[in-house]
């Protein structure tokens, strides 16, 4: 009598649902907020104590022991992988914050975030340090931007910045874009992180520059008098436009063929 065996496979998991995930109860999301602002707390803490500290690397030339390294921001892009922008940024309100105690105080304790303390050190100097940080105390995050540009217009000198600046650009004959600009320090910075980032994802490096300020990039032009690198020629084909601000000078726009 002969006795036929027959294999069987092993059995495959059945496939599972997803799993859905359960709406969180009020009682949860009031807990998880508290702990998401705690933490946020503790960030400002931390990075007002970063700041602090480069605010001492700066002031006394820990850059000068690093070779090749031209600035502070150029320091801190190198040695913290942050972007040439972000290293500016972090320069400016850390050299601003020995002359604003009312707001190191604040900021060391967790009451204001570093996107308040990054505005309201725009305008130091120019108003008074304890309405600056009572506003940002009640204020949103977006809002002491807006409260700056009053406080300029007040005191004169965002009326001299808007009544210069300016932004031009244009299309080369060989397709590429040269841009040019005189812009507030705030306005500038937004332009030159945008540039930054388009930079960055063509596989380019930007360049810190020897300076920290944002405008420290120099452009590379023919010619005396900051001429472009098809002004005089024949055969030149660009289209330009110019912009200003509302209330700055009218400049008149062309396009050339």
């Amino acid at each position: 009598m002969s006795r036929t065996m027959h294999s069987e496979s092993p059995l495959e998991p059945e496939p599972t649902e997803p799993a859905l995930t359960a709406r969180m109860s009020r009682a949860d999301a009031e807990a998880l907020g508290e702990r998401i602002q705690r933490q946020a707390a503790r960030i400002a803490e931390a990075t007002c104590e970063l700041l602090e500290m480069v605010s001492e690397f700066d002031g006394r030339g820990g850059t000068g022991w690093y070779v090749g390294l031209k600035s502070t921001a150029h320091w801190l892009a190198w040695a913290c992988s942050m972007s040439p922008g972000t290293a500016r940024e972090h320069v400016r309100v850390a050299r601003a914050l020995p002359s604003m105690p009312l707001t190191v105080a604040e900021f060391r304790a967790g009451r204001l975030s570093s996107s308040k303390v990054r505005e309201i050190t725009r305008v130091e100097g120019q108003v008074e340090e304890e309405l600056l940080v009572e506003m940002a105390r009640a204020m949103t995050a977006s809002q002491p931007a807006r409260a700056n540009s009053s406080f300029r217009a007040v005191d004169g000198s965002r009326l001299g910045q808007d009544a210069i600046r300016a932004a031009r650009w244009q299309t080369r004959e060989d397709g590429m874009v040269e841009v040019r600009g005189v812009l507030p320090a705030e306005i500038g910075a937004e332009v030159v992180t945008a540039l930054e980032l388009a930079l960055g994802r063509d596989g380019h490096e930007p360049d810190p520059g020897s300076s920290d300020a944002p405008g420290s990039r120099v452009a590379r032009d023919r010619g005396q008098g900051g001429s472009g690198p098809h002004d005089g020629h024949p055969h030149a084909r660009s289209a330009s436009r110019r912009c200003t601000a509302p209330g700055g000078p009218r400049l008149s726009g062309h396009r050339t063929r």
